[in-house]
């Protein structure tokens, strides 16, 4: 699950990269609708959502608010508890565990949503010919 997790982790930043060249390349395209705009915002949205699903909000946690464990937080906790003992794991690990391997499936799904919106997004640059992005082809 800890390389599961690290995988999304990865995704989710090459998405997040893909996104922070594609905001200049909008405003350098004079014929981009606003709706295009708008849907960028929304990748945006479910890109931060899914960041406080892997690493908790540390928004609330720096102003000392108590946050939901996030994924890597559970993971980190099951493995520090585990890592110098022979026993079996205990109930609330073991609890703790499927709750994470649910909350990761469900990350995973939005990330490949959200990879699904961006390559639409990269559809409709190429066809307003915007300005070259990371990860469009070039003509």
């Amino acid at each position: 699950m800890r390389r599961n997790a690290g995988a999304a982790s990865e995704f989710r930043n090459e998405l997040h990269h893909k996104l922070k060249y594609i905001r200049p390349a909008l405003l350098e395209t004079p014929a981009a609708p606003s709706s295009l705009t708008e849907s960028v915002q929304r990748a945006q949205e479910k890109i931060n959502n899914v960041s406080v699903k892997l690493f908790g909000d540390g928004a609330l946690a720096k102003r000392e608010f108590e946050t939901v464990p996030s994924i890597n937080d559970r993971i980190g906790n099951i493995e520090s508890g585990m890592w110098s003992t022979t026993t079996a794991p205990t109930g609330t690990y073991m609890k703790s565990f499927d709750i994470a391997a649910k909350q990761l499936q469900s990350a995973i799904a939005e990330l490949k949503s959200i990879a699904a919106d961006i390559t639409a997004i990269e559809k409709q640059l190429d066809a307003l010919k915007a300005p070259w992005t990371p990860g469009r082809n070039l003509e």
